[in-house]
């Protein structure tokens, strides 16, 4: 077995012993970048809680900076209260996840395509900053 460390996030890469020749898949996110907007918190009618928000990222195209928003998915209980209460639009967080890719019907039977992030850790660089200058 191998291991990858990409900013102190193992990866293990294996093989499946009964097929040898075929690797397991991996999907796994690590991004950085601002909050667009304010996070929303959703609760269902059977009690979960779920937060959601914009991450802006930038990226260079020739001389160009472009500006991605990625849609980012808080599915843990804590995590997503934790996240409505302590952060806001313009925090700089890190996020650890992975793509799940959504597709649903419009009440015009339009059908749409949704990538979202599914994020297991939500690290905010911004409190991590005001604890280091206490």
């Amino acid at each position: 077995m191998r291991t990858l460390q990409y900013w102190s996030v193992p990866i293990a890469l294996f093989y499946n012993p009964n097929h040898m020749n075929k690797a397991r898949s991996i999907n796994c996110v690590t991004m950085g970048g601002h909050l667009a907007a304010d996070p929303e918190m959703r609760t269902t009618e059977t009690a979960d809680v779920s937060t959601e928000f914009a991450l802006a990222t930038e990226r260079k195209s020739g001389t160009k900076e472009i500006c991605d928003y990625h849609r980012i998915v808080v599915n843990k209980r804590k995590l997503a209260v934790d996240i409505d209460k302590f952060l806001q639009k313009g925090d700089c967080v890190l996020v650890e996840g992975e793509l799940v890719n959504t597709s649903f019907e419009d009440r015009e039977r339009v059908r749409h395509f949704r990538t979202e992030i599914v994020a297991h850790s939500v690290k905010s660089l911004e409190l991590e900053r005001a604890c280091e200058s206490k």
